[in-house]
């Protein structure tokens, strides 16, 4: 039997297609990574919006763990004006100071907590409340 080396144009040909290849799946994965990066970031974001306002709806604390130890985190549930409800990390501080009910806003200037009440003409305005509703005390 004969056999002859193959072509050099058969060569290119195969190696070309396998580098077309190789640069759409490393095109894939690296979208894919960013496509990763964005969303943790934009996950981060959500957690620490420069200026919010609204009710602390909701409060809770846990550990997150890992090989350097486990740390605590502390985070509150706030329902804006419009009505949507965004979870925001805060500081052991603000964290123990803030109660459910609170009217809770962050600006450049920090953190304040107010402690109106849900009767207060200007908690009703803002959450749209209507006046004619009658709020349980818990107890």
């Amino acid at each position: 039997m004969d056999q002859s080396p193959p072509k050099p144009k058969q060569i290119r040909i195969a190696e070309s297609g396998s580098l077309a290849k190789t640069l759409f799946w490393g095109a894939v994965t690296l979208a894919g990574f960013i496509g990763l990066l964005f969303f943790l970031y934009q996950g981060g974001a959500q957690m620490n919006p420069p200026e919010f306002e609204g009710k602390v709806v909701d409060k809770w604390a846990g550990y997150t763990h890992s090989d350097q130890g486990s740390f605590p985190y502390f985070r509150l549930l706030v329902q804006t004006a419009g009505g949507t409800r965004s979870t925001v990390a805060v500081d052991q501080e603000t964290y123990d100071r803030a109660k459910v009910g609170m009217w809770i806003k962050k600006t450049k200037r920090g953190i304040e907590l107010s402690a109106l009440t849900a009767s207060s003409p200007d908690v009703r305005t803002r959450l749209k409340i209507n006046p004619a509703l009658r709020l349980r005390r818990p107890v």
